[in-house]
């Protein structure tokens, strides 16, 4: 097989990838978690061949991407300890590929990790494991946005100080909760103002919201 079959195979791979990964999105955006799945499983095999075949960083990315999509699902069922098991198979892949290579999508992903397991935490009570998760995506984050002050690394670290507030919240820490609330906000209103998109303006009404609670 010469260099071109490989690379023609690897982006008929990418595309397929991609396809699944958008339908599965789609269908978990209308709460059709049942087609969602269905798609997401081909891209669960074929990152698992891939792996088997190649075994690139790329591959292991997707196969930790495709775990967390099933992890979502499964949390949306309220089946918290495969939710769990999963995420945590996502995570330990996120945590390794960021060891032997630092990349800022390695780091990026192992933040959404850290968010996505927390944010499970939290629901089941686990507060200490939700806040230690919280300030290690906090610290990933605030380095990210350092290095380059991308929307995204911007975006998942107003999501930490957000979800950081709600820990002191839960424990009545008004106070502290406010002022994390307060930083998510500011990062927001840029945010806004530098590009008004659906996202932007979803993440700043999360914010006044949070706001209101503490004032209520």
């Amino acid at each position: 097989e010469n260099e071109y079959e490989k690379s023609h195979g690897l982006d008929e791979y990418r595309r397929l990838c991609d396809a699944l990964c958008d339908i599965g999105e789609q269908f978990c955006n209308i709460k059709d978690f049942n087609a969602a799945e269905k798609s997401y499983m081909p891209f669960f095999t074929l990152s698992g061949e891939l792996i088997k075949e190649t075994g690139t960083a790329g591959a292991w990315l997707d196969l930790s991407s495709c775990l967390g999509m099933l992890g979502d699902i499964s949390k949306e069922r309220g089946n918290f300890d495969k939710a769990e098991k999963l995420y945590k198979e996502a995570l330990s892949i996120n945590e390794q590929l960021v060891k032997q290579k630092e990349t800022v999508r390695d780091r990026s992903d192992l933040s959404v990790c850290c968010i996505k397991l927390g944010d499970l935490c939290k629901i089941r009570g686990k507060l200490d494991e939700a806040d230690k998760l919280y300030r290690k995506s906090l610290s990933i984050n605030e380095q990210l946005v350092k290095e380059s002050g991308s929307v995204s690394a911007r975006r998942n670290l107003l999501s930490c100080y957000e979800r950081l507030g709600d820990i002191y919240y839960i424990h009545c820490n008004f106070e502290e909760a406010e002022k994390l609330y307060r930083k998510s906000l500011d990062l927001s209103e840029q945010l806004v103002e530098e590009m008004e998109t659906v996202e932007s303006r979803r993440d700043l009404s999360s914010c006044y919201e949070d706001l209101g609670h503490i004032y209520y």
